[in-house]
């Protein structure tokens, strides 16, 4: 959109407060502020030129939905519409796309100029670039994670490790992955990611390993970013490898380990540590 086409004769408006508060304002403004700003005045939209989109999805070719775009949700089975999607989005909490192909993301990714995602899912598509990925969750809200059958990559091809993609989603509950690169350093560089201890795990699903993981140090990093009361739970975690017998190594001393985990005790942390050791 061109504002002169819009917009003709725009003028700064009169606010209540002074230039620099209202500067401050536009540029700190949370999603839903915008939004309400959007609607105070016309020319907030004119100056900034911000298109909301709450929801961005891409369904499955059977689906019965038809393309639509209403109350701030995009959602179409056909590549091609996303070309109507207007520039400048401010992508605000979810991102699906089903089956998309690398021509897709060259249409969508330029579109988006800011991005709060709390939800990115995708599944079965292309190869993603990992500065796209990267771009998409640096804004540290991401809840849910969810890679099927896609890979995150370098601009070279090359799968990115693991830990590199669990980095950008500290504040996550849910992820699942699939597939998984993994190297000789992956279980060290994890237990050194600062994860935010008011954002536990609640399900963390890891399929189609490439590499072998310590089941003791992946129980020592689960533990660290986890609810673990709620993990214990069967089929909020799993680990599985390309090969079965890694597989089933690995689940015989992981299962050992969660079904005597106890929850530690306030005001016994040595104990609880004796306790862990033995």
């Amino acid at each position: 959109m061109n504002q002169l086409t819009i917009f003709k004769d725009v003028k700064t408006p009169v606010f209540p407060f002074p230039k620099t508060i209202m500067t401050y304002i536009f540029d700190a403004a949370e999603p839903w502020h915008y939004k309400k700003l959007n609607k105070t005045c016309k020319y907030i939209f004119a100056k900034y030129q911000r298109n909301c989109v709450e929801w961005i999805h891409l369904v499955e070719a059977y689906s019965p939905q038809k393309p639509a775009f209403e109350k701030y949700k995009f959602y179409t089975k056909k590549e091609e519409d996303f070309a109507r999607l207007s520039p400048n989005l401010w992508l605000m909490y979810y991102l699906e796309l089903n089956r998309a192909s690398t021509n897709l993301y060259k249409i969508l990714i330029p579109k988006i100029s800011i991005s709060s995602l709390a939800n990115l899912t995708l599944r079965r598509s292309a190869d993603f670039l990992y500065e796209d990925y990267k771009f998409l969750t640096d804004s540290g809200n991401i809840e849910t994670l969810d890679l099927y059958d896609t890979k995150i990559v370098y601009s070279n091809g090359e799968a990115v490790e693991l830990e590199n993609i669990l980095s950008q989603v500290v504040n996550a509950k849910f992820i699942t992955l699939n597939p998984i690169h993994t190297t000789d350093d992956t279980m060290q560089n994890l237990l050194n990611i600062q994860w935010n201890q008011r954002h536990r795990l609640f399900m963390f699903r890891l399929s189609s390993i490439d590499n072998y993981l310590d089941p003791n140090k992946f129980f020592d990093f689960l533990t660290k970013i986890s609810d673990m009361v709620i993990m214990k739970d069967n089929g909020r975690c799993w680990v599985k490898f390309n090969t079965k017998e890694e597989t089933r190594a690995f689940k015989a001393i992981f299962k050992k380990k969660i079904k005597e985990y106890k929850e530690p005790v306030k005001g016994k942390a040595e104990e609880n540590v004796q306790e862990m050791e033995r």
